[in-house]
């Protein structure tokens, strides 16, 4: 008989999780019988009745038959059951019926908070994870979140935000978030070190994005209401959260909703170093989001950011610059810098003592240099001799970003000229060579804005760039488009074109068209095409045995491929075309 009413509680408390379900069997007077299961002496059977009545309870509209004093001082005394499973299921049971108001009352009527500290200290994950969640629910009423408070349970919670658990850390942070919600609450988590954790866990975050519950505008809105804190301490910490949280869309967003523009002009002229650093920060994460950076830009932060420039805290002036370069992504925002006289600066940041500042001060520039409508006023800056002397530097990452602040420049005529004049063709073998990637790639493109202008090509020549990003093509696909990109450019120029031959390209041309990637179809069929155009290579291109390739990619969506296998099939003089328009 036992095993009989076990299995039927069993299968009952599954049937109950679907709203339809539920109804048909509380309309069939199950609730009757629950006293009865509670005082069962099978523990299976205790266990089921408080899923059950969980489950109930997840259902509005049959959540008040539940949600009574009597059924929690009933699952009160299964909390001091010696079972875990039962102790579990009872906690499940509570947290779903405090999720109403009327139920929380039930609870607390009950004398549940005598039972929080034991719970949250328990061995079992369920009933942390239960425990956490009831606690959250308690503290989203304000008329119960008082008594939740005096328990002291943030010291409880914060520890359990280590947890090994992933979903244990989530109600730990849930519970936390709506503690925190009131203001009496927010100071608890405060002086349960909560800011701590936070500051720890969005640093280590690197690429992975952190917990859902962190980036919710619910979140953010506690963290905005901690600027206005007494103590500078909590509002440099809430600072730094926020400008973690807005590395990620959806942080942001929710840190904008949140109001959070509101305070910027006054953290980034608070007397605090810290909050300073951490505001520049806050604003460069913000501004690196395209649908966001327009709020950003109205609060016009230009002016005060470029008198930060020349703070005494050396960090001050590395974030400073990072949100510069933020800003500087997008037109309007690179406006700004601009009529905020941020050039004046640029050449102090790319001389400074701080290494760290190169970094950020040549994406500045390369971000700056980007804009047609801004390229002149950088150019004028003379920057190019400061730019090409970083490219001896030992630090991979600046010669990096300087190579990449050369190429935007690079991509005007006058730019490019002002950087071979600054005598950056010196470097372009070492950059090809280097066991950076990232330089590689940049190193590739500066080439091939050089090779795009008339004035400049025959220079790039001269410095032999084929056999090396041939070279390239071998060691590492990934490089393939900046590869083909630089070596088309390169091959509008009949001596290029020729200097791509001798380098054995063709090689790898067959390869290239048939890679999935469009961006570097796209790029192979200029290459391709300017090889073609010239009379001293296309012989060598229309004794390419590479038909089928060439029909493959009529279908292509990019029209200049398919015209490339077009003009190639043909081969007759009589088709062939001029080079690829985009040189000047």
């Amino acid at each position: 008989m036992v095993d009989v009413i076990e299995r039927a509680t069993s299968i009952l408390s599954t049937i109950v999780y679907w709203p339809n379900a539920a109804q048909v069997v509380f309309d069939m007077k199950v609730l009757d019988y629950i006293e009865e299961l509670f005082g069962s002496l099978n523990k299976v059977v205790q266990a089921r009745a408080c899923w059950l009545v969980g489950n109930f309870a997840s259902h509005e509209s049959i959540a008040p038959a539940v949600s009574t004093t009597k059924t929690c001082v009933q699952l009160l005394s299964l909390l001091r059951v010696n079972d875990t499973e039962v102790v579990e299921q009872a906690t499940y049971a509570l947290s779903q019926i405090s999720w109403w108001s009327d139920g929380a009352q039930a609870a607390i009527d009950a004398k549940v908070l005598h039972y929080i500290e034991n719970l949250l200290s328990s061995s079992n994950q369920g009933t942390l994870r239960w425990g956490c969640s009831l606690v959250g629910n308690f503290s989203s009423y304000q008329s119960i979140a008082p008594e939740v408070f005096r328990m002291k349970t943030c010291v409880q919670l914060v520890s359990l935000l280590r947890h090994t658990d992933a979903e244990v850390i989530e109600q730990a942070t849930y519970a936390l978030r709506c503690i925190s919600q009131w203001p009496n609450g927010a100071q608890a988590a405060i002086d349960a070190k909560v800011l701590d954790y936070i500051e720890e866990f969005l640093s280590s975050s690197n690429e992975k994005c952190p917990a859902p519950a962190l980036l919710t505008m619910r979140t953010c809105v506690q963290f905005v209401l901690l600027l206005r804190h007494k103590d500078v301490e909590v509002v440099q910490r809430a600072t730094y959260a926020l400008g973690q949280i807005s590395r990620w869309s959806d942080g942001a967003w929710a840190a904008f909703d949140a109001k959070v523009l509101v305070c910027i002009e006054e953290l980034l002229g608070s007397s605090n170093q810290m909050v300073q650093r951490w505001a520049c920060a806050l604003v460069g994460n913000l501004a690196s989001h395209e649908s966001i950076a327009p709020a950003v830009l109205s609060m016009k932060p230009c002016i005060r950011l470029v008198s930060l420039l020349h703070h005494t805290d050396a960090e001050v002036i590395e974030w400073t610059t990072y949100a510069l370069g933020q800003i500087s992504r997008w037109p309007d925002g690179a406006q700004a810098a601009v009529d905020a006289k941020v050039l004046d600066s640029i050449e102090e940041l790319l001389r400074s003592s701080n290494e760290g500042l190169f970094i950020w001060a040549c994406r500045l520039v390369g971000n700056l240099a980007s804009h047609e409508s801004i390229a002149p006023a950088v150019l004028t800056a003379r920057l190019c001799f400061q730019l090409v002397s970083l490219l001896r530097h030992k630090d991979a990452e600046i010669i990096h970003r300087a190579t990449y602040a050369l190429s935007e420049i690079s991509q005007w005529p006058n730019g490019a000229q002002a950087a071979v004049d600054a005598k950056v063709l010196d470097y372009i073998e070492e950059l090809f060579t280097s066991s950076n990637e990232m330089v590689q790639r940049w190193a590739c493109t500066l080439v091939g804005d050089l090779a795009s202008h008339v004035s400049i090509a025959p220079a790039v020549l001269t410095a032999r760039p084929c056999i090396p990003l041939v070279s390239l093509l071998r060691q590492n696909d990934a490089l393939a488009h900046r590869v083909a990109y630089a070596l088309a450019k390169v091959s509008y120029w009949p001596n290029g074109a020729q200097a791509a031959i001798d380098a054995k390209v063709l090689d790898h041309v067959v390869g290239l068209l048939g890679s999935p990637h469009p961006v570097i179809r796209s790029c192979t069929s200029q290459l391709v095409r300017n090889l073609a155009s010239h009379d001293s290579t296309a012989p060598a291109i229309a004794g390419l045995n590479f038909c089928l390739q060439l029909v493959s990619i009529l279908n292509d969506e990019d029209e200049e491929v398919v015209k490339t296998a077009i003009y190639v099939l043909c081969r007759g003089r009589s088709l062939r075309l001029r080079p690829v328009e985009g040189n000047s």
